[in-house]
């Protein structure tokens, strides 16, 4: 994972929804720890994406954001998770599967900073 996601993924216990979206190089993402292995490096993570390119303007980030974070509000107000998913989320591998990208582990992916 890119250092943005993990330093928020790092930041939250099981089940916790991270408190705004993160922006990665990816676009922005609403995050939720699902589960934590006993090694406290190997987390279980869901993630809900809106996908920003190189190419997208100022406009289409700020639209992205506040998309997003209509999303993690009504997350935030008793939501379900799978609502925000199907409604929001461009990432089509994990899209299928409530976001879910399984237990990665911290500096295992990325620049290794």
């Amino acid at each position: 994972m890119v250092p943005e996601f993990e330093d928020a993924v790092y930041s939250l216990k099981a089940g916790e929804v991270a408190p705004a979206p993160v922006r990665s190089q990816f676009g922005y993402h609403i995050i939720k720890v699902t589960d934590r292995k006993f090694n406290p490096g190997s987390v279980k993570v869901s993630h809900i994406m809106r996908r920003l390119t190189r190419e997208s303007s100022a406009v289409d980030s700020a639209a992205a954001w506040k998309e997003m974070r209509a999303a993690l509000e009504n997350l935030q107000h008793g939501a379900k998770w799978d609502s925000g998913r199907l409604a929001v989320s461009d990432d089509s591998y994990s899209k299928g599967n409530a976001g879910d990208l399984g237990f990665i582990a911290r500096r295992r992916y990325g620049a290794g900073i």
